[in-house]
């Protein structure tokens, strides 16, 4: 090929059933699981940092500024995008790995930059540091704004009930 070619040689899927097929020849079954187990670890943690984190900050607005009554919805929301935002930045490290551990999956292993998730964290520490976890998380920040929104919205519909 010379230098001047723009010949791009690279296959891609036609749509998902192809993506399955092709994991499941290259990987078997454990290629369809690439990143599951961190992948649990993080929900688990967002999901309890999240809510959890939500219960109690709302607690902890309500003691601390002697309201008789509940949190105005302008308030909610203050806590709610705190929340939010506080549990997707602590947990966007985890997303990190699992995310490339799902994009190495049918590769053949010795192609592979990463074996499991310790060592996922272990080279993205050493080679790019603790700004290599964060790279492209300004997207995850902005959806934090929906998130904050699903937790008022789940605080004010379960007042009604």
């Amino acid at each position: 090929m010379d230098v001047g070619s723009t010949k791009d040689t690279r296959q891609y899927p036609r749509g998902m059933r192809d993506v399955f097929s092709s994991t499941l020849k290259s990987d078997g079954m454990v290629g369809m699981y690439q990143g599951y187990g961190i992948a649990i670890f993080g929900v688990i943690l967002y999901r309890a940092l999240h809510l959890g984190g939500y219960d109690a900050l709302k607690s902890e607005w309500l003691h601390h500024s002697q309201q008789t009554s509940d949190l105005t919805m302008g308030q909610r929301f203050a806590t709610a995008q705190a929340v939010s935002l506080g549990a997707a930045v602590v947990c966007y490290p985890i997303d990190s790995i699992k995310r490339r551990l799902m994009m190495q999956s049918g590769l053949p292993a010795d192609q592979r930059q990463y074996r499991n998730s310790s060592d996922c964290l272990r080279k993205i520490l050493r080679q790019e540091g603790i700004r290599g976890f964060y790279l492209g998380m300004g997207p995850n920040l902005i959806r934090t704004i929906g998130a904050a929104l699903v937790l008022v919205g789940y605080d004010t519909f379960k007042a009604l009930i």
